[in-house]
């Protein structure tokens, strides 16, 4: 059995308004939750824009099944589109959540949502260990979330 006594992962401690946070880099542990976060959420909001087409087309008219729309809808996730949400300014702040919660255990995703300013999303995608190596290239890029309506 592998001994941790004493291990401590890296960690920085960041200046958000007022206040210190220490935040960790992200293990392979809290990098699997988040893609499975990710995932779900993605699949959430396939679901809720099927629902959304769904009602468009019956209030159009059209003779199109459900069955056929959601086919197209639900489709497999890509690397792309997990890799854009991860990216977002939803999948920083969970990330986030999850780099904190070792030591402010009591934090909660919405006030580390409500801590976070977009000012300071460069400082903590490096604390989570996303972000620039140090050779000005970013590991990943922080996007703001895209807006969808129905009749795209």
């Amino acid at each position: 059995m592998l001994n941790l006594d004493g291990y401590v992962r890296k960690h920085t401690e960041i200046t958000l308004g007022s206040k210190e946070f220490t935040f960790s880099e992200l293990s392979l542990a809290d990098l699997g939750a988040f893609l499975g976060y990710t995932k779900e959420q993605l699949r959430k909001a396939q679901k809720e824009r099927s629902g959304e087409i769904i009602a468009y087309i019956k209030e159009l008219g059209l003779e199109l099944t459900p069955e056929v729309i959601l086919e197209k809808v639900l489709h497999p996730l890509t690397d792309e589109e997990v890799e854009e949400y991860m990216s977002s300014f939803e999948g920083v702040t969970y990330a986030a959540y999850l780099s904190m919660k070792s030591y402010h255990p009591g934090a909660t995703l919405e006030e580390v949502a409500n801590l976070i300013q977009a000012t300071d999303m460069d400082k903590v995608t490096a604390a989570l260990g996303l972000g620039d190596d140090g050779d000005g290239k970013k590991k990943m890029r922080v996007k703001p979330p895209k807006k969808q309506s129905v009749s795209q």
